[in-house]
């Protein structure tokens, strides 16, 4: 039985939004980095939507360590939550008067 011959080391993966797409949304949204774009998924699409103004950007939550909010992207667009509450979860308790 032959043996398999040892595997490859492969290339690093290129990332899904380019530095140069990635300079041209953040003179849009200044905010924008490349931690946030992989923290949230986002995108070479959602990015390109935000560079050319087609697309709302997402708030800007600050230093994220010291944040007492959690950024979501929902279907309806961006959403902040009290840090750990997840989007579907916001009022749920909430008292009606």
């Amino acid at each position: 039985m032959p043996e398999n011959p040892p595997a490859k080391a492969s290339a690093k993966a290129e990332p899904a939004v380019s530095d140069k797409l990635l300079a041209e949304a953040q003179e849009k949204v200044p905010s924008l980095t490349r931690e946030f774009i992989d923290k949230h998924g986002l995108t070479k699409e959602q990015v390109e939507a935000y560079a050319s103004g087609l697309d709302s950007p997402p708030g800007d939550p600050g230093s994220v360590e010291n944040s007492a909010t959690d950024l979501h992207l929902t279907p309806g667009g961006w959403q902040a939550t009290p840090k750990g509450v997840k989007p579907e979860d916001v009022g749920k308790d909430a008292i009606s008067r």
